[in-house]
């Protein structure tokens, strides 16, 4: 009973979860990076099935694994010069130990905490010559192993002020070329720091009516994903209810059976 019912609130917490489907093409190769050595990556290869609609879930995954290795063994995924307008969901569930993540040139639009919370081993993080607008609060709280992170060249307007502050290996950031801030760290922690505080004094203000209609639809966005998850509570709670209901019932009436066949015996 419990598996059954377990197995249905997967179903529709996917369902609503994932209201597009993405299919993905891989070329499989090792590669050395700036902090990462002989990383085995998926590097997207065709232009992806990839929905351009918010919560898009990566379903299909195609390529032929290197003698040996697995999805278990990737590291890295590498999108260069396609079109995804918002970050691919359920990467986590065909790569499961990503330590890079790769976007460039995607006209990628937003990237959300919920994005980049299935990634804790997440080292180096390239989201750049894009058009993210705003890094919202939180965005990084749960990739604490990051040490390179590039959103060069996109058209920043908003950064959560305290988005890199826990980041302990953090060693290179690069914010150049975006609307609020045009500056980089390279191999340096203390010029992160100084990256930082630049971005907290030129980018944490709220300067248009423009820029504060950019930070309500951020929160509106945050708003739909909160009453997603209020929507999968609900229906787990009414299935697990009717199932019992009707689990309840069965057995009532199996008992009723069996009474009335002893009684009518004896």
């Amino acid at each position: 009973m419990a598996k059954i019912v377990m197995f249905l609130i997967c179903i529709v917490g996917l369902t609503v979860r994932f209201s597009t489907s993405t299919a993905i093409d891989c070329d499989y190769l090792t590669r050395d990076h700036t902090t990462l050595r002989n990383s085995y990556d998926c590097i997207v290869s065709k232009d992806p099935i990839i929905a351009t609609q918010e919560s898009a879930a990566v379903t299909s995954v195609t390529g032929s694994h290197q003698i040996g290795k697995s999805n278990s063994d990737v590291g890295g995924f590498t999108v260069d010069s396609k079109t995804i307008n918002y970050f691919p969901r359920g990467l986590e569930f065909t790569f499961n130990n990503l330590k890079l993540i790769f976007i460039k040139n995607c006209n990628l639009k937003e990237v959300h905490q919920e994005d980049l919370k299935p990634f804790p081993k997440l080292v180096e993080l390239h989201l750049h010559v894009n058009a993210l607008e705003v890094l919202e609060e939180g965005l990084l709280d749960f990739n604490p192993q990051l040490e390179y992170i590039s959103f060069f060249n996109n058209k920043l307007v908003h950064i959560e002020s305290n988005i890199f502050n826990h980041l302990c290996k953090l060693k290179f950031l690069y914010l150049q070329s975006n609307t609020c801030i045009d500056k980089k760290a390279e191999n340096s922690i203390s010029g992160v720091k100084n990256v930082i505080k630049s971005a907290q004094s030129q980018c944490t203000k709220v300067t248009s009516m423009t820029d504060l209609m950019r930070k309500i639809d951020q929160q509106f966005t945050d708003l739909k994903m909160e009453m997603r998850k209020e929507i999968t509570t609900t229906l787990e709670s009414w299935m697990e209810q009717k199932l019992e209901k009707i689990f309840d019932d069965k057995l009532s009436k199996i008992f009723e059976e069996k009474c009335s066949n002893v009684i009518g015996f004896n």
